[in-house]
């Protein structure tokens, strides 16, 4: 199992980074997405992620999740915990769980999954929706 390490890098709003921390365990210990990589997961602000945004895909507005392969053994994954608060509210469940939906979201990206047209995102959402079932499930256990 690879080291995740979770940081966030805004004040604005507060995030259980404790639960976030336990899901992600879940996550590496039932599918190897996180396998032979160290993760580092950064929370920012939409502010923060538009300049990484336009910087890299030259988008220069906030999205929800970014994600960067520093060489074969590093990666970062940048959420917004704005927008992920706006989807989370979207979505009716909490912030938390919309912040492990955009860390898998990034792990897939990782491994070569795109969203890019209407087929392979259906694929992409389908693995997502998957991954969070189990850990949701594996966290539930242990409580």
């Amino acid at each position: 199992m690879s080291p995740v390490i979770i940081q966030s890098r805004q004040k604005k709003i507060s995030v259980d980074l404790r639960w976030i921390r336990k899901a992600t365990h879940a996550l590496c210990r039932y599918h190897n997405l996180l396998a032979s990589k160290e993760i580092t997961v950064v929370l920012v602000s939409d502010r923060a992620i538009s300049r990484l945004n336009a910087q890299y895909l030259s988008r220069p507005q906030p999205t929800d999740v970014l994600a960067f392969e520093l060489g074969p053994d590093m990666a970062d994954i940048i959420i917004s915990v704005e927008t992920a608060q706006r989807q989370a509210k979207s979505f009716r469940h909490s912030l938390e769980e919309e912040v492990l939906y955009l860390i898998i979201h990034g792990l897939l990206h990782l491994q070569g999954f795109k969203d890019s047209h209407l087929r392979s995102r259906k694929k992409m959402l389908g693995q997502q929706a998957r991954f969070m079932r189990m850990v949701m499930k594996a966290i539930s256990q242990r409580e």
